[in-house]
């Protein structure tokens, strides 16, 4: 196995691409020397690198998916499928076009920073947020029932609106919420949201 990093590179008015690759069969053996730990802490904060969205930190899709199938397993290990509630959120920003055409692309990338630094705060550390692009977000939170949901979008959506953004003032979003059903499939979830 390699391990191949790439990186863009400019120098004055020239791009170029800096590579580092590494021999790192060895570290997929059953004994990783201790001296070799570096290795695979590169490769964990590649795989972290890789299923995050580069602008917000926050989780990309690739990375919900992941999440949604782990979370909907230990659904399906409950006897009676009742004891796992999940729910799903799925939100975006209302008018972010007109935000970006008003007043701009860095005011709109600071309003998308913004709504994700307020989401952030009021969710649980179990929780999962995740931007699905552009202005489009979904929530996953295991343990939570359907009037939970409710609670938590409508909270949300209060956090978003009650204090303006500096330069675009009072921000809404638009949620829908759907919780799991015995049996569903993440796709069918998804769909459902």
């Amino acid at each position: 196995y390699y391990l191949v990093i790439a990186r863009p590179v400019k120098l004055e008015t020239r791009r170029y691409v800096l590579e580092f690759v590494m021999d790192v069969s060895k570290q997929f053996t059953p004994n990783i020397p201790d001296e070799d730990n570096f290795v695979m802490n590169l490769i964990h904060e590649l795989e972290n690198v890789s299923s995050r969205d580069p602008f917000s930190g926050l989780y990309n899709k690739k990375r919900l998916q992941k999440e949604l199938q782990e979370a909907l397993d230990q659904c399906h290990k409950s006897p009676d499928h009742q004891d796992e509630p999940l729910y799903l959120a799925i939100w975006d920003i209302d008018h972010f076009k007109l935000v970006n055409d008003r007043f701009g692309h860095d005011v709109g990338d600071v309003v998308l920073k913004r709504v994700c630094e307020r989401v952030r705060q009021r969710l649980r550390t179990m929780d999962v947020l995740c931007r699905l692009g552009g202005e489009e977000f979904i929530v996953l939170a295991p343990g939570v029932r359907a009037e939970q949901a409710v609670v938590l979008a409508e909270a949300l959506w209060q956090i978003l609106r009650e204090e303006p953004i500096e330069g675009a003032g009072a921000i809404t979003a638009s949620f829908g919420v759907t919780d799991w059903r015995a049996g569903e499939s993440a796709a069918s979830m998804l769909t459902r949201v």
